[in-house]
């Protein structure tokens, strides 16, 4: 099993990013296991509540499409 780097977004240029390690034979593997763990954790909503602190924030959400990570997101690791 190789180890494979998950990079999507880039939040020191943009507003957000995601990253992640995954252990798999090759990159489609690691994509597929990247996939079904987002799809698992955050569900059908696709949708992680961040909890807002103070009364200014209503509500903080941060949305995630497991589908639209790709290949091009997916880098060798070691």
């Amino acid at each position: 099993m190789r180890r494979y780097h998950l990079s999507c977004g880039n939040s020191t240029r943009g507003s957000i990013g995601l990253c992640g390690s995954v252990r798999a034979p090759n990159r489609k593997e690691a994509l597929l296991a990247i996939q079904r763990a987002l799809a698992s954790s955050v569900g059908q909503c696709s949708e992680i509540p961040i909890r807002a602190v103070g009364r200014a924030v209503e509500y903080l959400n941060v949305y995630i499409s497991p589908e639209n990570i790709s290949l091009a997101d997916v880098e060798f690791e070691d």
